[in-house]
């Protein structure tokens, strides 16, 4: 509450210090206190009418409340106003609409948040397309040492009928845990299927990058 007064405050007194607009609106948000929210949103459109700024506030406001609006104004919105969350949210809307091309080349324009291009390999697994997704996750593999990503290559790879325990067991080892390495091994590739109801081990092992032309 001392933050709302401070902000409050320095706005009345200082109406033309822009920085402190945005700190100040969220607060507001995340006090719900709406109408103020937006009669200060107006107050520095009327102050700032070149800043476009403001829909970043607007997004981050709307992410929470109204998701056709929310959507409207990350579309009008230039990328680079865009915080983290509030891009990595949109993203998730729009998987969640199917539009699984236009989430992918939002990753790809992300210049400011690099990690966002993580989501990759989730977005091509939920869009289905299996091939593209066992790709993402190659190419994500690359100076990266991480577990799941060998996991969930692993998958990949035995939903295309290749048998996963090459990357499996690369994920296990990458967790310093020899007893559990030596167990999983043990069940994978000795099929103990009381153990293990997941792999069945009716897969190949021809793995496409492996192959000489």
């Amino acid at each position: 509450y001392a933050a709302y007064k401070l902000g409050a405050s320095i706005i009345a007194e200082y109406p033309f210090y822009a920085r402190v607009y945005g700190m100040h609106m969220h607060i507001l948000d995340i006090m719900n206190r709406d109408n103020e929210y937006r009669a200060i949103l107006e107050a520095f459109r009327k102050n700032f009418p070149e800043a476009d700024i403001y829909l970043e506030w607007l997004a981050e406001f709307y992410m929470t409340r109204d998701r056709s609006e929310f959507a409207r104004i990350m579309e009008a919105m230039p990328l680079w106003h865009s915080g983290k969350a509030v891009l990595e949210s949109y993203i998730y809307l729009l998987c969640a609409e199917k539009k699984y091309s236009r989430a992918l080349s939002l990753c790809s324009s992300a210049k400011k948040y690099p990690e966002i291009k993580l989501l990759i390999p989730r977005i091509m697994k939920e869009s289905g397309d299996i091939n593209a997704w066992r790709k993402a996750l190659l190419e994500g593999i690359t100076g990266r040492d991480n577990s799941d990503y060998y996991y969930d290559l692993g998958l990949a790879e035995m939903l295309l009928g290749i048998d996963p325990v090459m990357y499996w067991k690369k994920g296990l080892s990458m967790e310093r845990n020899s007893a559990l390495l030596r167990d999983i091994s043990d069940i994978y590739e000795n099929g103990i299927v009381k153990s293990n109801d997941f792999y069945k081990g009716v897969y190949t092992d021809l793995h496409p990058e492996f192959l000489w032309y």
